[in-house]
């Protein structure tokens, strides 16, 4: 249905890298690009704010990939 967000299972990934792994560039870069995405007004349905674009799970995992 492509509704769901993905950031919380994305910055998992990332802490995954950061203590598992002591990848601490790797995990900072993809907390960056998920910040971006954010901070650029993308939003999935359950945190869709007043002046925001509402996107698929799809579209917001593209956009964070984009900027990592």
């Amino acid at each position: 249905q492509d509704v769901v967000n993905p950031i919380a299972c994305i910055l998992s990934a990332a802490m995954m890298l950061r203590y598992s792994f002591g990848m601490a560039e790797e995990a900072d870069a993809i907390e960056a690009a998920i910040n971006a995405v954010l901070d650029a007004g993308l939003r999935t349905a359950d945190m869709m704010a007043e002046g925001c674009t509402k996107v698929g799970c799809a579209a917001m995992g593209d956009a964070i990939l984009e900027r990592i």
